[in-house]
């Protein structure tokens, strides 16, 4: 009986100290994560307004904070929102972000996403994961439970751009099921970049 209130002991002491190791999340961070969270909702239903005044208090929050590397993620994340690449100087502001606060994760994805030479090593999640997948990974990565809905349909879209010559059948049905997920959560910005691809599909 001794021993195993001295075991129960032991194995509560390890969960208490594991969880303690766990660096608890500021709410000046939660906050400014929350306000990139607006941004992203706003951005996807296609309200350029309401997005860039939450991204402008975003900026804000984290440069209020002296956080280089929150404030080069979220260029990063900007610019992967923007699927057409036409905002350019979005990941030369990263850069400069990821330079000043030495962010070496997120200047590795900076390169990854350039087309420049990269450490896969260093890339941060979930470039690390996508980085050389081929369509059929990526199509199993977006039906994890844990990948983020946005993140689901704009890789659902890039196979099935892939798939528009050589099998419009399947480009139409994984864009169909981009077009599930982003009316469910109403992005109109992306239902649209759906339906263009099932339009060419058909």
């Amino acid at each position: 009986m001794r021993h195993f209130c001295m075991i129960t002991l032991i194995i509560s002491l390890m969960v208490v100290f594991s969880c303690c190791s766990k660096p608890a999340k500021s709410p000046d961070f939660l906050y400014g994560s929350k306000l990139y969270n607006n941004f992203t909702n706003y951005y996807l239903k296609g309200e350029p307004e309401l997005a860039e005044m939450a991204f402008a208090k975003a900026e804000y929050q984290f440069l209020k904070m002296d956080a280089m590397c929150n404030l080069s993620r979220i260029y990063i994340g900007r610019y992967v929102l923007d699927e057409d690449n036409s905002e350019y100087n979005v990941l030369a502001k990263a850069k400069e972000y990821g330079k000043l606060g030495d962010c070496s994760s997120e200047l590795e994805a900076i390169r990854y996403l350039s087309g420049e030479k990269y450490d896969k090593t260093l890339l941060p999640a979930p470039y690390n994961i996508l980085a050389g997948a081929d369509n059929e990974k990526l199509v199993s990565i977006s039906e994890d439970k844990e990948t983020s809905d946005y993140t689901k349909t704009r890789l659902l879209r890039k196979v099935a751009i892939d798939y528009l010559v050589t099998d419009p059948e399947k480009s139409f049905e994984l864009a169909g099921k981009a077009l599930v997920i982003d009316k469910f959560n109403g992005w109109s910005l992306n239902i649209l970049r759906d339906l263009i691809i099932v339009k060419i599909a058909l």
